[in-house]
């Protein structure tokens, strides 16, 4: 019951870039995130991550949904970065 059950404070995303918006085809990006109170992060199309950067090489254009998740909720932050 709510007298009883455990209480936190759920993840923040502090920031979530990444090193370009718009890149060639088979150009890389770093995707770089800083989170607080997070237990685990994954990025939609990359699966789990972390240590805070990850690079990855985007074959179309991509937006990246950063989840940040612990036993209180989610948070959420997107980037998009264009193939042209």
């Amino acid at each position: 019951d709510d007298a009883t059950a455990p209480t936190g404070n759920p993840p923040t995303i502090n920031s979530f870039t990444s090193s370009a918006s718009s890149v060639g085809a088979g150009t890389p990006i770093t995707l770089t995130w800083t989170t607080t109170n997070d237990s685990y992060d994954f990025i939609d199309v990359l699966g789990g991550v972390d240590g805070g950067t990850v690079t990855t090489t985007p074959t179309a254009t991509t937006t990246y949904t950063l989840n940040a998740t612990n036993q209180y909720g989610r948070a959420t932050a997107q980037v998009t970065v264009t193939v042209h």
